[in-house]
């Protein structure tokens, strides 16, 4: 008796187990714009998880007023705050399942994306924007006032105490009947190269869009050119000549190389912009480009310092490029 007891004890503990585990797990997705991501969570955490993003938004609805007023206090030309980021929105489209069933779902969601966007793509037009219809330079915090605008591959992208120590600006002429011949944009991705990668660590590359007007031959962290100034005297500011970081476009993890002290061809990344070029087409904020920033991130590197060297347009095979896809 004894014995059956125990039993049944373990499988209705058995049981019980297996029920918990088989409600734990959802897969949410998140769209912001025209991206979209997935991500697998606790159930219970969807709610939390969805909380947090309004308040996100709320604190940078916040951030921009805040800037406003001081601007406004300090008789300051009033920049571009504006913009509000898109709201990322959440949706659970798969629940009830174990963790690895939800990871299953995942990836059948993540191929079925691809496939779907490789056929949209593989119909669309296909257009590579490079080397003179681009403007591109890097402004270094420990350059002393170096001028970066014509250089062709030193170009040192530094992420120093948990901050970024240099900033890679680039900027492209958006209007519609030069970018797209006037047509539909589907997706605008922008590629660049690193020629000469960290030895030990990763680190996170960053878009956020530029606020202040700035002149390619002449931008410094201290002053943004020659007839431009960066919005406080004592030098570039991210937050206030770029958009916050929390307005992040889109990211890379750019991965260190402990092989090789240098690579060639340098190594290529992608980040979609599609989300960006379509606000600066619609007049939300003026077109003064964007910057590449190397962002610091625990996970990733424990905030430790990080230095990468990114090609230029002035490299022809390894510059940046804005490619382009757009109906027809």
């Amino acid at each position: 008796m004894k014995l059956l007891s125990i039993t049944l004890i373990i499988l209705v503990s058995l049981f019980s187990t297996i029920s918990i585990c088989a409600d734990d797990y959802a897969l949410v997705k998140i769209t912001k714009g025209k991206q979209i991501t997935y991500k697998i969570m606790l159930k219970k955490e969807v709610t939390d998880f969805t909380n947090s993003l309004k308040e996100k938004s709320n604190a940078i609805k916040e951030l921009i007023a805040k800037n406003k007023i001081s601007l406004k206090k300090n008789k300051i030309k009033k920049r571009y705050w504006a913009r509000v980021p898109i709201l990322s929105k959440t949706k659970i489209v798969f629940s009830n399942a174990s963790e690895q069933k939800v990871e299953a779902k995942k990836e059948y969601y993540l191929k079925r994306n691809a496939k779907l966007e490789e056929k949209i793509l593989g119909r669309a037009t296909k257009k590579i924007v490079t080397g003179g219809n681009i403007k591109d330079t890097l402004i270094n915090m420990h350059g002393n006032g170096k001028k970066f605008g014509e250089e062709k591959r030193n170009l040192p992208m530094m992420q120093k105490d948990r901050s970024p120590a240099s900033i890679y600006l680039l900027k492209f002429d958006t209007d519609r009947k030069r970018l797209s011949n006037g047509k539909k944009i589907i997706k605008v991705i922008l590629s660049f190269r690193i020629w000469d990668p960290d030895n030990n660590r990763d680190t996170i590359f960053t878009v956020v869009p530029v606020f202040t007007k700035w002149e390619e031959k002449n931008a410094t962290w201290e002053s943004a050119g020659e007839k431009a100034k960066w919005l406080y005297p004592n030098g570039f500011a991210l937050g206030m000549d770029t958009a916050p970081m929390e307005c992040a476009e889109g990211t890379v993890l750019v991965k260190g190389n402990k092989a090789a002290d240098t690579v060639n061809p340098g190594t290529e990344y992608k980040i979609d912009i599609t989300n960006l070029v379509l606000q600066w087409q619609m007049k939300k904020f003026p077109n003064n480009g964007l910057a590449l920033i190397p962002t610091h991130d625990e996970k990733i590197n424990n905030g430790f310092h990080s230095r990468y060297q990114i090609c230029a347009k002035e490299h022809e095979s390894d510059g940046p490029k804005i490619i382009v896809y757009h109906s027809k």
